[in-house]
């Protein structure tokens, strides 16, 4: 047993863990490690050998960037838009291989409850068939926020040698389940879809040794701010630091004033600026929302924290620090016209027409909108001033037509169990699905008449307003209700009255009042939202008929090389400028006269059927076809004709890329792609390589390419070569291209034999298998073949 383990007793239960402290205990430094690299240390140690202890421990020491850790993901959860995508790739290989299974907890989300039979079909098959795997269905609920309101542990529990570990529950997935979790000191950390499908399979998540960014928030919220006001001052200040491919991690006295729902929308924010994540601590505010949401005793989880010094530390050291004032933070709203942000003691400055009507004037609010898509913190924050407003005896202007629309059934839930709905209902807020913006024959006139610019106030951007309304806002739903009580914006509402002798501050709820009244929540509620949601399985008899589209399986070559053996590859394509994914995969829609629109037509379709590229990319033969398909892609091979063709040299003629590519897979000839510049800049599509790997090619010689497009070629199987010297200006693309080493070797340099008739040279190149892995992974094909042999116990 390793040297780090431990174990401590907790209501009669013993537990065993990887304890940290032992760790401190010989390295004090790692003792002021940030929250997140102590999970990331503690999942390391758990993992690894204990023959790479000195490494790991070495890297942690140094915090050095230049090297590599694993992050061993004990869950994987995505949603079926990328879900379905996945499974119609593993469906065929578990019948092939009848002994693959996910190798950690996959959860399925589905978000599109659409009965499609084609997607039910999937669905069942996969449930059927996997084990460690389970689909969610939403039954046309909101599920947004399932991952952090119940799926989520915080803590995971493993049976190992008669004893059960525990340890941080860390997570991987496709879209902001992940990173909403990192609000509950979860790790969390979205991924593409091949690193997805790798981690199903067991496959660590390697990383460059991450730095982490410190965030100190201080200060108190002042008035009128809302977590809107927040983001965007913690935007500004992001503006000026590099937190790409960063963590950052939040701390300081002022996080006992953000909610963990407030918590999950900074979190969003930081991935936006391409961080690895933006990741809360454990403290007693993450504990509380556990046990409310999940009406359970978290007394486990803070002890597990503690012992591994990962609760409500503040005394860390950071690579880089960024003090983050709350108390500077000024109450804004939104100019609909240019979507100008403007403080709002600072809105009268902005108005310029004052004219008056008989009934109404410049400025007036006619029209003022709350919606339930807010988060739960802005409504309940809303619904307080509301109350206090009742209370205090202040009414809602009367011009004012003014809606909460209520299209959430849990919100609704949540609101009258807070006993805090009726208050909206008392000033005569409407409760609808959808408002109407229709304004009265009398104030029409008036408007009209006077040429008044009157207003429209909403906490979401909406688009269908009425045409008489001439200005409109966008702010937090608590000062739609304050400036609704005024009925009119030229004013600073954070000085001036409201009504009489009432001001903002006599209406505005605390943050304790606000935080306290979302802890009250029962736990019922959650618990109600969340009964039965999982899909039952069936018997893999009842579901024999279902079959699965076997073409996938190209993707996955069988292979076992100790060196580079390639002969006579034919040329597809010559590039003289930089490729991005954008030239290699077409967006937007599907045109008929295309190769795609082709195959859409073969198999019954109509043009105004056929959709986006971006829909149909599951579907094998469109990403085939749509390949290079792009009218402004240059291959130099068919000069000066633009768009996806190459020339068949046999025949003499010009023909498709993908018409290309089909015919040499069917003679079994390997195909390479040549290119003067950098490969696939701007790369943010996996399709890319999917693609480009279905077209069999096997080698893309190129001046440089994009870093993470050469990680993810190489995990298909391509060999990404880098032109040492040479160029590639003489070449035709009727050359034959043989390319063959002796070994395996990391950055390897040798050149590549090019031939054409009776005439031989020879261009120098750098093999970019940077490393071990890298060349584990070609040797087998890619990581999935890897990893899929390593499951069946043939490695």
């Amino acid at each position: 047993m390793s040297k780090f383990v431990n174990s401590f007793v907790f209501n009669e239960k013993s537990y065993h863990y990887y304890d940290l402290k032992r760790v401190f205990e010989k390295y004090p430094i790692l003792r002021k490690l940030p929250n997140s690299l102590k999970i990331l240390l503690e999942t390391n140690i758990r993992n690894v050998n204990e023959s790479e202890y000195n490494y790991i421990l070495e890297t942690f020491l140094k915090r050095d960037n230049l090297r590599k850790i694993g992050f061993f993901p004990n869950r994987v959860v995505i949603n079926d838009n990328f879900g379905i995508s996945i499974l119609k790739e593993f469906l065929p290989l578990k019948e092939k291989y009848q002994n693959i299974n996910p190798t950690i907890t996959t959860d399925l989300i589905v978000v599109d409850n659409k009965d499609e039979k084609e997607k039910s079909n999937i669905l069942k098959s996969a449930l059927a068939r996997f084990e460690n795997f389970s689909v969610i269905s939403s039954n046309n609920q909101d599920f947004t926020l399932i991952n952090l309101e119940y799926l989520s542990t915080m803590l995971y529990s493993r049976q190992k040698d008669n004893n059960i570990f525990l340890f941080p529950e860390t997570l991987v997935g496709t879209d902001t389940q992940v990173s909403m979790t990192n609000s509950i000191g979860i790790l969390g950390i979205k991924l593409n879809e091949i690193d997805i499908k790798s981690a199903i399979l067991g496959s660590p998540i390697i990383l460059e040794f991450p730095s982490v960014v410190g965030i100190e928030l201080f200060g108190n919220i002042t008035l009128g701010v809302s977590i809107s006001d927040i983001v965007n001052a913690l935007i500004e200040t992001l503006k000026i630091s590099d937190i790409k491919n960063k963590i950052v991690e939040f701390y300081g006295i002022g996080l006992k004033n953000i909610s963990i729902e407030d918590r999950v929308t900074l979190s969003n924010a930081i991935i936006e600026f391409g961080a690895v994540c933006g990741y809360f601590g454990m403290d007693e505010n993450t504990l509380s929302y556990v046990e409310k949401t999940r009406g359970v005793d978290a007394t486990l989880i803070k002890e597990y924290f503690i012992k591994q010094g990962m609760y409500d530390n503040q005394d860390l050291t950071y690579d880089e620090y960024i003090r983050f004032n709350l108390s500077t933070i000024k109450p804004s709203i939104v100019y609909k016209k240019g979507f100008e942000r403007i403080e709002v003691k600072d809105v009268p400055l902005k108005l310029d027409s004052f004219k008056k009507g008989r009934v109404v004037k410049d400025n007036d609010i006619l029209i003022a909108t709350i919606s339930s898509n807010s988060s739960l913190t802005l409504l309940i924050e809303a619904c307080l001033v509301a109350k206090k407003a009742y209370e205090l005896d202040v009414k809602i202007n009367k011009n004012i037509k003014i809606f909460f629309e209520l299209n959430s059934l849990q919100i609704k839930e949540y609101l009258e169990k807070l006993d805090l709905l009726k208050y909206f209902e008392y000033l005569g807020i409407k409760i609808v699905i959808e408002s109407s913006k229709e304004l009265n024959e009398e104030l029409i006139l008036d408007i009209e008449e006077f040429n008044l610019n009157v207003v429209s106030i909403s906490s979401l951007d909406e688009n269908n307003i009425n045409s008489k309304i001439k200005s409109s806002w966008i702010m937090s739903p608590a000062l739609v209700l304050a400036y609704s009580l005024k009925g009119n914006i030229n004013f600073d509402i954070t000085k001036d009255t409201i009504y009489q002798d009432i001001c903002l501050s006599d209406i505005w709820p605390s943050t304790n009042e606000v935080n306290n009244k979302l802890l009250s929540i029962d736990s019922s509620c959650y618990q109600n939202k969340y009964k039965d949601i999982y899909m039952k399985k069936e018997t893999i008899e009842n579901l024999k008929d279902i079959s699965f589209d076997k073409k996938i399986l190209d993707m996955f070559e069988e292979k076992e090389e100790e060196y580079i053996n390639i002969n006579e590859a034919k040329i597809l394509a010559i590039f003289d400028e930089e490729i991005t994914t954008k030239d290699i995969v077409p967006y937007g829609e599907i045109t008929p006269y295309t190769q795609v629109g082709f195959y859409l037509e073969s198999i019954g379709l109509k043009p105004d059927q056929f959709g986006t590229y971006e829909k149909r990319y599951d579907d094998v033969e469109v990403l085939k076809r749509g390949l290079f398909s792009t009218s402004k892609i240059k291959n130099k091979i068919v000069f000066p004709k633009e768009g996806g063709y190459t020339k068949d040299f046999e025949n003499k003629e010009i023909v498709t890329i993908y018409e290309y590519a089909q015919k040499m897979k069917n003679q079994n000839k390997p195909l390479v792609i040549l290119s003067n510049k950098k490969f696939a800049t701007s790369y943010n599509n996996i399709q890319a390589i999917k693609g480009l790997k279905l077209l069999g090619i096997k080698v893309i010689v190129a001046k440089s390419f994009e870093k993470n497009f050469k990680e993810d070629l190489i995990k298909v199987g391509i060999l990404p070569l880098e032109l040492i010297e040479d160029d590639l200006k003489e070449l035709k693309g009727d050359e034959l291209i043989t390319i063959k080493t002796t070994d395996l070797k990391i950055n390897s340099k040798f050149e590549i034999e090019i031939k054409k008739a009776d005439e031989v040279k020879y261009l120098k190149v750098l093999s970019r298998l940077d490393n071990k892995l890298e060349l584990l992974y070609f040797k087998y094909g890619g990581i999935l073949n890897y990893l899929i042999k390593k499951q069946l116990g043939k490695i």
